[in-house]
């Protein structure tokens, strides 16, 4: 398995296949964080879409610092 802050390296540089493995690796939990505000499946899906926009925007500034945290962090205020 490949390191998470290679992936996290790789997708800041653009790497489409690294920033999906991403998305991959982290779905589930961001659709769990969710589904703790909002009930509605196809919202849960909008909102999913939203967080995952936002961290591929948000990753240049990622300071390497608790990942999944971050991710979860964003999952949260976006689902508020």
């Amino acid at each position: 398995m490949i390191n998470e802050s290679v992936l996290i390296k790789k997708a800041i540089e653009g790497d489409q296949n690294a920033f999906a493995k991403i998305v991959d690796l982290y779905k589930n939990y961001v659709f769990a964080i969710i589904l703790n505000f909002i009930k509605d499946y196809n919202e849960v899906e909008n909102v999913a879409q939203e967080v995952f926009l936002q961290i591929y925007l948000s990753l240049p500034r990622y300071q390497d610092d608790n990942f999944k945290g971050w991710i979860g962090r964003i999952a949260s205020n976006k689902s508020i």
